[in-house]
C-alpha cells in the first residue's frame, strides 16, 4: 500500500474514533462534562494550524465536520478552548490554496479549495451578519498582522488574501455573477 493509501486509511480510522469520543460527550447531558469541540479530540488549538499545512490534518478535520448534521458544525469551533474566530481563521487560512502571487490570491473565491469546502460545509454565509462580519473584520486584521511582520511570510500573506476574499464571498456575492443575471 503507497503512503497515500496509508493516510487516508489512518484518517478515516481517526475520525471515526474523534467522532465517537464526540457523541459520548454529547451524550453526557450533565453541565460540568465537556461540550463536543474540535479541542476535546486535538484540533482546536490555534499552533498546529498556524504550522505547514497538512493534508492528513485537513481530511481530520473535513471528515469530522461532515459527521455532524449542520447546527452543530460551527459549535465543534464555538464551543472549544480557544478563541472561536481565532481557531476558525486559522484553520481556514491553514485550508487554504491562495495563489503565490499577493495580487492573484484573490482568485482563490472563485477555485474549490479546502477553505472554500469548509466555508459551504459550515453554511457560513447564513450563520449570523455579525458574526461573518466579525470573522471578516479579524481576518483582516489577521492580514495586516503579517504584513507588518519583520519578516514577511509571502505565503501566509497569500493563504490569508485567499481566506478573506473566500469570506467576502460568501455574504456578498461577486459584482461579475450579477452582471451575468
Amino acid at each position: 500500500a503507497s503512503s497515500t493509501d496509508y493516510q487516508e486509511d489512518l484518517a478515516w480510522l481517526w475520525t471515526e474514533r474523534a467522532y465517537r469520543l464526540l457523541q459520548l460527550c454529547a451524550g453526557d447531558h450533565s453541565s460540568t462534562g465537556p461540550r463536543p469541540s474540535l479541542s476535546i479530540v486535538g484540533l482546536g488549538d490555534i499552533g498546529i494550524w498556524e504550522n505547514e499545512p497538512s493534508h492528513f490534518l485537513t481530511q481530520c478535520l473535513m471528515r469530522l465536520i461532515r459527521h455532524f448534521e449542520q447546527p452543530r458544525r460551527w459549535s465543534l469551533f464555538a464551543d472549544s478552548d480557544a478563541d472561536t474566530s481565532d481557531l476558525f481563521l486559522s484553520a481556514l487560512v491553514h485550508l487554504s490554496g491562495g495563489a503565490v502571487v499577493p495580487l492573484q490570491a484573490d482568485v482563490a473565491r472563485r477555485r474549490k479549495d479546502a477553505s472554500s469546502r469548509l466555508l459551504s460545509e459550515l453554511h457560513f454565509g447564513t450563520l449570523e451578519l455579525k458574526l461573518v462580519l466579525d470573522v471578516i473584520v479579524q481576518c483582516v486584521t489577521k492580514l495586516a498582522l503579517t504584513l507588518q511582520a519583520s519578516v514577511l511570510n509571502e505565503m501566509k500573506v497569500c493563504r490569508t488574501i485567499a481566506a478573506l476574499s473566500q469570506l467576502i464571498a460568501t455574504k456578498f456575492p461577486s459584482l461579475r455573477s450579477a452582471k451575468k443575471l
